[in-house]
């Protein structure tokens, strides 16, 4: 936990020092190995280390906030597919408990596309997700709209 912290402030610090006028750190979503908690543990650490900066230009964002299960913040498979994936056609998955949900994890539990190739071929939710709530962050540091989070449960 220390090591993390202090290798987090290094970086930090070097950004910021090359003129960086502000630093985003993103932590990683759950994956489905985890069993232990740790990546929680890591991010937990992560957001702990931002926060006692005290500094506006230093943001934590859960990279797992749109792709982790939303009630218990851990692994899943599948989550609610979002309005604009409903609206642009990218809405595929299975029917889960009444409502349609896209894949959002690959097969090997820990990268976003549906395959097991290493190059997404076509639309991959969880990659969306990912990026959109990262853009959705950054847009609202410089006063930007935000993209509306996706729909829960």
């Amino acid at each position: 936990n220390a090591l993390y912290q202090a290798n987090l402030m290094s970086a930090i610090n070097i950004f910021l020092s090359s003129g960086t006028t502000h630093v985003v750190v993103v932590g990683s979503p759950t994956i489905r190995s985890d069993t232990s908690g740790s990546n929680a543990l890591i991010r937990a650490s992560q957001a702990s280390t931002v926060s006692t900066l005290s500094d506006p230009r230093v943001t934590y964002l859960d990279g797992g906030a749109w792709v982790d299960d939303p009630t218990t913040g851990g692994y899943t498979d599948f989550r609610i597919c979002a309005s604009l994936e409903i609206f642009l056609g990218n809405c595929t998955g299975p029917v889960i408990n009444g409502l349609r949900d896209n894949v959002v994890r690959g097969p090997d539990g820990v990268h976003f596309c549906a395959t097991t190739l290493q190059v997404c071929l076509g639309y991959a939710s969880g990659a969306w997700r990912f990026g959109a709530f990262e853009a959705s962050a950054v847009w609202s540091i410089y006063g930007l709209p935000p993209i509306p989070p996706p729909i829960t449960r």
